[in-house]
C-alpha cells in the first residue's frame, strides 16, 4: 500500500513539473511573438534553416527594450499569397508571416522611373534547360584539402541541379588544388558519379599544380587557384562567365535563378565587377565589397582584372581594386549561399561567430518576374540618392520606435572613433563592422542598408555621400 501511495505521489510531482515547464514555454513563445520574433522551422543539418530566435540571430541590441519593433522586412520577391515568407533584417530568418498584420514591405526600387532599361535576354536552351542569362556558364567547385566538406557541397549542388524546380543548366567543374591524396581520390570519384547521375550536365575535373606562393600562405594558394581556373575557362573563350563556389558552401534552391537574374546586369553595366550569392546582412543590392566564397564573374571583367590579380590575399585586393576603379558588385540581402566550413583560411573566432548566424534562403523565388533594370548604376544611384535624401533623419537608434512600419530612416555615422562611429552603431544592431581596405561590409558608396523591424534603415557617412555621374 505504501509503495502504491509513493508511486502516485511521484507521478503527480513529475506531471506537475512537466505541465509547469510547458506553460512557461508557451508564455515565452507568446512574449517572443509580441516582440516581433517568429516560430522557426528546424533543420537538423549543420547549416541551413536556422532555429535561432530573433535575438540569437544577430539583433544583439545594446538597449533591447527601446529598440523592440513589430516585424522584420519582407522579401519583396516572394508571392503575396504564400503564407511561408522570408524576412530580411540584420541577418535573415524564416517564419510564418501570418503572425503579423502590418502592410508588407515592398522593394524600394520598384515602381520608380528608370532612365536605362536592360535589353531583353534571348533564351538559349540546351537539353531542355536554359543557359544562365543566355550565356555559356561553368559552375566551378574549388577544393584543396577538405574532402569531407567537398562531398557535402557537391551533394547540395547535385540536389539543386536535379531539382524539378530548376530551369537552368551549367557545366559543372570540380577543380582540385594540389595533390593531397584523399582529396584527389574523392574528386575523381565524385566526377565519375555525377557524370552518370546527371546525364544532362557536362561534368569535368581540373587539377591545379600548386606553385610556390608569396609567403606560401593559404591566401596565396587560394588566389593562384582562382586565377588558374578563370584563365583556363574564360581566357580560352570556352565560357562567357564562371560561377566560383568554395568547397564549404551550401547553395539555395534558387541559386541558379538568382545568377540568371543578375547575369544580364553584369554584361550591361561596365561599373560592375561581379555578383556574389553571399549576403552578409530579399533585395538584390549593389555593394562596394566582395565577400567571396560564391560569386560569378564574366569574361570581360576577368580580362580587365587579370594583369593586376594578386599572388596574396585576393579579398583584400578586390576591395582596393573595386574602389580605385569605381566598380561595384551585386549581392542578395538574403544569402543564396552560406558557408559551413569552420576550419579554413580565415580561422578567426569572430569571423566564424558571424558566419554561424547566416541562414540560407529555402524558399525559391521566381526572379523572372522582377525587372533587374534597377540594378544598373544610373538607375540605382538616382533612386538611392532620392530615398536617402527623403528618409527621416534620426539622432539615435532609440528614435526608431517612433516611426511607422514600412518607412525609411537614416542615421549618420561619424568617421572618427567614438560613440557615433559605424562600429558603435553596428554593435547595437548586431551587423558586421569589420572594414576591408576601408570598405564597410555590404556598403555602397559608404551607405550601409539594413532592414530593421519593418523599417528600412540607411546608415550614412558624416558629410554625405557623393554619387558618381
Amino acid at each position: 500500500m505504501k509503495r502504491k501511495t509513493l508511486f502516485i505521489v511521484l507521478t503527480c510531482v513529475i506531471l506537475f513539473v512537466v505541465i509547469s515547464q510547458l506553460i512557461l514555454s508557451l508564455k515565452l513563445d507568446v512574449s517572443l511573438v509580441s516582440q516581433g520574433s517568429f516560430s522557426l522551422y528546424e533543420d537538423k543539418s549543420d547549416r541551413g534553416v536556422s532555429t535561432m530566435n530573433q535575438r540569437q540571430q544577430g539583433l544583439r541590441n545594446a538597449d533591447s527594450t527601446s529598440l523592440q519593433g513589430t516585424s522584420w522586412n519582407r522579401n519583396p520577391f516572394i508571392p503575396e499569397d504564400d503564407s511561408l515568407q522570408v524576412f530580411g533584417a540584420v541577418g535573415i530568418t524564416q517564419g510564418d508571416y501570418s503572425v503579423t498584420k502590418e502592410e508588407k514591405h515592398r522593394n524600394m526600387f520598384m515602381g520608380r522611373e528608370m532612365t536605362e532599361q536592360l535589353p531583353p535576354v534571348k533564351e538559349v536552351t540546351t537539353s531542355g534547360k536554359q543557359l544562365i542569362g543566355g550565356k555559356r556558364t561553368a559552375l566551378v567547385v574549388l577544393s584543396c584539402n577538405r574532402p569531407q566538406f567537398l562531398v557535402k557541397t557537391v551533394k547540395e549542388v547535385e540536389k539543386v541541379l536535379s531539382s524539378s524546380w530548376n530551369r537552368f543548366t551549367v557545366d559543372l567543374v570540380l577543380s582540385q588544388d594540389g595533390d593531397e591524396k584523399a582529396s584527389v581520390i574523392i574528386t575523381q570519384n565524385l566526377a565519375m558519379r555525377l557524370g552518370s547521375e546527371l546525364p544532362f550536365i557536362t561534368v569535368t575535373r581540373m587539377t591545379h599544380k600548386q606553385e610556390p606562393a608569396d609567403r606560401n600562405t593559404a591566401y596565396s594558394l587560394a588566389s593562384n587557384h582562382i586565377a588558374f581556373v578563370l584563365d583556363q575557362l574564360l581566357q580560352n573563350k570556352k565560357y562567357d562567365q564562371v560561377i566560383l563556389l568554395d568547397d564549404d558552401f551550401l547553395i539555395a534552391p534558387d541559386f541558379l535563378d538568382y545568377m540568371n537574374f543578375v547575369s544580364p546586369v553584369l554584361w550591361q553595366d561596365a561599373s560592375l565587377f561581379c555578383a556574389t550569392a553571399y549576403g552578409e546582412n530579399d533585395l538584390v543590392l549593389r555593394t562596394d565589397s566582395l565577400p567571396g566564397g560564391s560569386w560569378m564573374i564574366t569574361a570581360p571583367a576577368w580580362s580587365a582584372a587579370r594583369a593586376l590579380w594578386p599572388k596574396g590575399d585576393w579579398v583584400d585586393w578586390a576591395a582596393g581594386y573595386l574602389r580605385s576603379n569605381g566598380l561595384a558588385c551585386l549581392r542578395p540581402e538574403v544569402p543564396r549561399a552560406v558557408t559551413f566550413g569552420e576550419a579554413g583560411i580565415n580561422k578567426k573566432s569572430y569571423y566564424w561567430d558571424r558566419q554561424r548566424q547566416m541562414v540560407l534562403n529555402r524558399f525559391p523565388v521566381d526572379f523572372s518576374s522582377v525587372d533587374a533594370s534597377y540594378l544598373v548604376k544610373k538607375n540605382y544611384d538616382a533612386v538611392l540618392e532620392k530615398l536617402v535624401g527623403e528618409a527621416t533623419e534620426l539622432s539615435s537608434l532609440d528614435d526608431l520606435v517612433s516611426l511607422p512600419v514600412n518607412s525609411y530612416a537614416k542615421l549618420v555615422y561619424s568617421r572618427k572613433p567614438g560613440n557615433h562611429d559605424f562600429f558603435s552603431i553596428a554593435s547595437k544592431l548586431g551587423i558586421a563592422s569589420d572594414a576591408v581596405q576601408g570598405v564597410l561590409p555590404s556598403a555602397y558608396r559608404g551607405i550601409v542598408t539594413v532592414g530593421f523591424h519593418g523599417i528600412r534603415l540607411f546608415i550614412v557617412p558624416e558629410g554625405g555621400t557623393v554619387f558618381d555621374n
